[in-house]
């Protein structure tokens, strides 16, 4: 019988796993990771930086005469202490209404703007600047905008006064209603009052009529005005009268005779020759340097009108000044009136 040994069987201390090294393993990991995440961002950002969680930001939809309030968040991802100097400002609508003066490290923060929409329509586009110790990025630039909607509106739109006589000046009147029907009056306004008389009447709770005369003694060609018309609750509203300035008592209305894209010039243009004061004047003769054009003129049934006509002579090439000139000589009796120029467009 064949005598068999059985082989000894090595044993271990301690044969299981031990769960307290695997958990001190993962976290001395993890710490490793850690350690080189803050040694990284320590190696990229040395000193203060400051950021802005969105430097373009839209308002949406806002009323006139309104302060809008603007929130921008900021950050100081940098491993020092960040400080904001100033704030540049190039608009008097946007006013600071709290910044902080420092950031601490990996602190945020928010800043505040009131944004006043004053009486802008349509888009309204805005900005500030930050500037502060960023080594990297010293002055940070915030744009904001609105799409600003009317709280009020006149009637007529344009106010245009057409012809402005210098020696008697004009009138004209205008509506102002608030769109939702809201409650408001007049309580002042501001406006030249070297060219200007303003002046004003509630027709009902949402509605105002201003009249505005211009006042005689204009010497320029044209006229441009603003009236600012202030409100008992605080909104405003701006007026912009303008018109063509009329040096003389006679006037032509049109003040001009076009041809342009006519298809047949040869038929005649009509304007009235007028006095704005009503004073009678007669038409002595024309100059008319060019012979292709037939003008004519007869008086009208007021003393102090005339009708003038202007056509193109058949066969005839049309005239190669631009405008084309004619000169009227009447009685008048004021110097300014005694030749009185039409324009005609070819």
């Amino acid at each position: 019988m064949e005598n068999t040994k059985k082989s000894p069987v090595l044993k271990t201390k301690n044969q299981g796993i031990n769960p307290t090294r695997i958990v001190q393993g993962i976290l001395l990991a993890l710490l490793a990771v850690l350690a080189v995440l803050v040694v990284t961002e320590l190696f990229k950002y040395p000193g203060p930086r400051l950021e802005v969680g969105d430097a373009d930001i839209d308002l949406g939809k806002q009323p006139q005469f309104t302060e809008v309030p603007v929130t921008i968040k900021i950050k100081n991802t940098g491993s020092k202490v960040l400080h904001l100097n100033e704030m540049k400002i190039p608009c008097s609508c946007t006013k600071k209404k709290s910044m902080p003066d420092m950031l601490k490290p990996y602190s945020e923060a928010t800043i505040v703007l009131g944004l006043n929409t004053g009486g802008t329509v349509g888009l309204m586009e805005r900005s500030v600047t930050l500037v502060s110790d960023d080594p990297v990025n010293p002055e940070l630039k915030v744009l904001f905008k609105a799409d600003v909607f009317k709280l009020y509106k006149s009637d007529p739109e344009n106010f245009n006064f057409g012809l402005i006589f210098e020696q008697t000046g004009n009138q004209k009147d205008i509506k102002i209603k608030q769109i939702n029907g809201k409650k408001f009056k007049v309580t002042g306004a501001d406006y030249d009052q070297k060219t200007m008389d303003v002046s004003w009447k509630s027709l009902d709770d949402a509605t105002v009529s201003v009249t505005v005369r211009i006042r005689p003694g204009l010497t320029t060609p044209s006229f441009n005005g603003k009236v600012t018309l202030r409100f008992d609750n605080g909104d405003q509203f701006e007026l912009y009268p303008h018109g063509t300035v009329q040096a003389g008592d006679i006037y032509m209305d049109p003040l001009y005779l076009s041809f342009v894209n006519v298809e047949d010039p040869t038929v005649a243009k009509r304007l009235n020759l007028k006095s704005n004061s009503g004073r009678p004047f007669k038409i002595l003769r024309c100059e008319n340097p060019f012979p292709q054009l037939n003008v004519k003129w007869f008086p009208a049934l007021a003393a102090s009108d005339y009708r003038i006509e202007v056509s193109l002579k058949p066969d005839s090439e049309k005239p190669s000044t631009r405008p084309a000139a004619i000169t009227f000589i009447t009685d008048a009796r004021t110097e300014k009136d005694r030749k009185i120029v039409l324009s005609i467009l070819f």
